[in-house]
């Protein structure tokens, strides 16, 4: 059963990647904060503030989105009971 083994090799690698996988999600997560605090800075203390906020409630959303679809992603990867192997060789 050399696919069976194949298979376990797989999703071990795939359960080593999941953790990294999710830090990098908060890792741009972390530098988009810092480039929006950079940013705003240059608009003027008028505009600031609403920018800053305006700008942090969709960097959020979207990183919410984002860190969601990656965790589904290695979820279903660990789970599906066969793993596609690309049949090209």
């Amino acid at each position: 059963m050399p696919e069976v083994s194949f298979e376990l090799l797989v999703k071990r690698q795939i359960r080593r990647l999941e953790e990294p996988g999710m830090r990098c999600v908060e890792l741009v997560h972390e530098e988009l904060q810092r480039i929006i605090q950079h940013c705003g800075t240059q608009v003027g203390p008028v505009l600031e503030t609403q920018y800053y906020f305006f700008i942090q409630t969709v960097i959020r959303s979207f990183n919410a989105a984002v860190y969601g679809v990656t965790g589904t992603t290695f979820g279903l990867l660990l789970s599906a009971s066969a793993i596609p192997i690309c049949s090209c060789f």
